[in-house]
């Protein structure tokens, strides 16, 4: 490993020094078009406008719409079907029984009951699903709504049937 990196310190100051060097002339030359006075009236001004302009430009990044990135599209759709649907009443029951399980012990009731249908790669899911149903439960206990039906968090606005 450690012949590796004075390598590619090297490297680096082969490919970065040239361009700081560039850099530099760019600078020194825009210096001497501002300071020697062979432009006219206009010609100065517009170069003093852009000069005094640089320290913020940099901070946008390039300006040409190739290389902005492109805006996140959230979607309202579900890509999988819910794995749950089937047995979300019967989760929902082992919730109002015991509402400090586990999202782990529910899904090893849930193998125990179909193990063809669960695995333990759908625990995350059902820990969301589960942290939802905790969510409006609180919601329901701070605001006293009794409706089955109550919006989920600010997330996913697809309403969650309580029962």
């Amino acid at each position: 490993m450690r012949s590796i990196l004075p390598n590619l310190t090297q490297w680096k100051s082969q490919r970065v020094a040239p361009f700081l060097h560039e850099i530099r002339k760019t600078q020194e030359a825009l210096v001497s078009l501002s300071s020697e006075g062979s432009l006219s009236q206009t010609q100065q001004s517009s170069l003093e406008e852009f000069l005094a302009q640089l320290p913020e430009l940099w901070k946008h990044g390039d300006a040409r719409p190739t290389h902005q990135p492109k805006p996140v599209r959230t979607r309202e759709y579900r890509t999988r079907p819910d794995p749950f649907d089937g047995d979300w009443t019967t989760i929902l029951e082992w919730l109002e029984k015991q509402p400090d399980a586990t999202a782990s012990s529910l899904l090893d009731r849930l193998i125990a009951k179909s193990p063809e249908k669960y695995d333990e790669k759908q625990l995350r899911t059902l820990q969301r699903r589960i942290g939802q149903w905790r969510y409006i439960m609180a919601k329901r206990l701070v605001l006293g709504t009794t409706s089955n039906q109550v919006s989920c968090p600010p997330k996913n606005d697809e309403p969650l049937l309580l029962a």
